[in-house]
């Protein structure tokens, strides 16, 4: 299994011959995008772990910023960091897997399947996904506070998230992200999802932190 590994490398380098030059910092940022396809291709869930803790760290840098005009918390930052690589990034690319290719055989054999590929995945991720993800994350996200606060695990920390935080994130995240997967689904390649959902997840995890946190 995996994701889909066509020879995008080859691509992306055939692509570049044809546009010619283009200057030292194109040819850098062209290369820097070239080394991320390969390492999507090579290590997918790995590469868009990282990614993940990266947007993930840049969206509470934001929200630490607009809460208290610098870096107040440093545990906060790396608990938000921490979760999302061992959950955020992991999580969402074998979800999305299971989204698209499971279905798929399903969707083809449908006479409606051009609207079926991705209003289908897009039901499922604001239903199923909602429900599995946020009590999942709360979990991961308490003891990655637990380890940088250097604090015990506390269950009913995430029992309260869960009654007392998910309604109002579940609602934002009905205004938010329907529109955002339905682009992503309908036509961002596969490959290049989870990347393209992360750009987003910089506004998102803006707000998430700042409720979160």
């Amino acid at each position: 299994m995996g994701d889909p590994k066509p020879n995008i490398c080859k691509t992306v380098r055939s692509n570049l011959s044809l546009n010619g030059g283009g200057g030292v910092t194109a040819s850098s940022n062209n290369n820097l995008y070239e080394s991320y396809l390969s390492a999507l291709a090579n290590r997918p869930v790995l590469t868009k772990s990282i990614t993940a803790a990266i947007i993930t760290a840049i969206g509470d840098l934001l929200a630490q910023q607009i809460q208290f005009g610098k870096l107040l918390s440093l545990p906060r930052l790396l608990s938000f960091t921490l979760s999302g690589f061992v959950f955020v990034g992991p999580s969402v690319s074998l979800w999305y897997k299971w989204l698209f290719e499971s279905l798929q055989p399903k969707i083809e054999n449908s006479k409606s399947y051009s609207k079926l590929t991705t209003l289908l995945p897009l039901l499922l991720d604001q239903t199923l996904g909602v429900i599995w993800f946020f009590p999942l994350y709360f979990l991961t996200f308490e003891g990655a506070e637990s380890i940088f606060y250097a604090r015990p695990f506390v269950l009913a920390n995430v029992r309260r998230r869960i009654v007392f935080d998910l309604p109002s994130i579940a609602l934002m995240n009905w205004k938010f992200w329907p529109f955002v997967n339905y682009i992503s689904f309908a036509y961002v390649p596969v490959h290049l999802r989870v990347l393209f959902s992360n750009v987003f997840s910089v506004l998102w995890n803006v707000f998430l932190c700042s409720r979160m946190g």
